[in-house]
């Protein structure tokens, strides 16, 4: 697995957008949107928000309901073809969230997608399942579908004392989320996930999505070998606060 760090990439003038440490809320308190445009993918330019906010654990504090409002605004907006949030983006550090909770969440992003095209990536939801079972997932929206389910493979030592806390055991999922979307084949992998890509042999993506909380190897070990050519790296971190576009050249 090849891989680079930030400063060589953007040395050899690979990286469309990178920016370590932004400030992750605007002064009322809401998050902040980083606004970068790709070069045409889908036969026009292709326009990404990355919606920073913070997810260290004193910052959860606060609960989830600002950032939902942000992402469903984005989505209403209709400017973004792509709209990405960070790992714990719903994970309130006072009580696990109930299945029932998820629900709401996947529904009310799912129905704002209707008729909307662009992808969503609403960052992942800690909750405890029916078997209670803590599970820490990620989903994929655009039209009103929800076009994966993916759970996080690599727990980190937080999530297995959050789950231990309140007596859950920690429920690992199989495998990354590889899928079609607009003629764009997209792989995604959640914080210590990274890798997890290259070990199932998954390869010639459009997109490679880094969704994470605490990744310092997401910026300073970047892979594109499992892209195609021309195909491009995306990442956002809410702890350490940096969002990147990387893109693979031209052989």
């Amino acid at each position: 697995m090849m891989r680079n760090d930030i400063t060589s990439l953007q040395d050899r003038g690979h990286v469309i957008a990178y920016d370590l440490n932004q400030a992750t809320v605007n002064s009322d308190g809401k998050p902040i949107i980083a606004e970068v445009t790709l070069e045409a993918l889908i036969q026009k330019p292709f326009k990404v928000a990355f919606i920073k906010s913070a997810t260290d654990p004193e910052s959860r504090k606060q609960g989830y309901a600002v950032m939902h409002q942000t992402i469903l605004s984005a989505i209403e907006s209709s400017n973004y073809d792509l709209i990405i949030a960070p790992e714990y983006s719903y994970f309130p550090n006072t009580k696990p969230l109930q299945t029932e909770d998820n629900q709401e969440i996947r529904t009310e992003i799912c129905a704002a997608t209707n008729g909307k095209s662009s992808l969503v990536l609403p960052g992942t939801i800690v909750w405890k399942d029916q078997n209670d079972d803590m599970r820490n997932s990620l989903y994929a929206f655009s039209n009103g579908i929800e076009l994966i389910e993916y759970h996080k493979i690599n727990p980190c030592n937080g999530e297995k004392l959050y789950a231990y806390s309140y007596d859950l055991n920690y429920s690992s999922g199989i495998s990354p989320a590889v899928f079609n979307w607009n003629q764009l084949k997209i792989g995604v992998e959640i914080c210590l996930d990274y890798g997890e890509l290259n070990k199932f042999n998954f390869n010639n993506l459009d997109l490679r999505v880094l969704i994470a909380s605490g990744s310092s190897e997401g910026f300073r070990k970047i892979d594109l070998s499992v892209l195609k050519q021309d195909g491009v790296a995306l990442a956002i971190d809410g702890f350490f606060g940096y969002h990147y576009a990387v893109k693979k050249p031209l052989l």
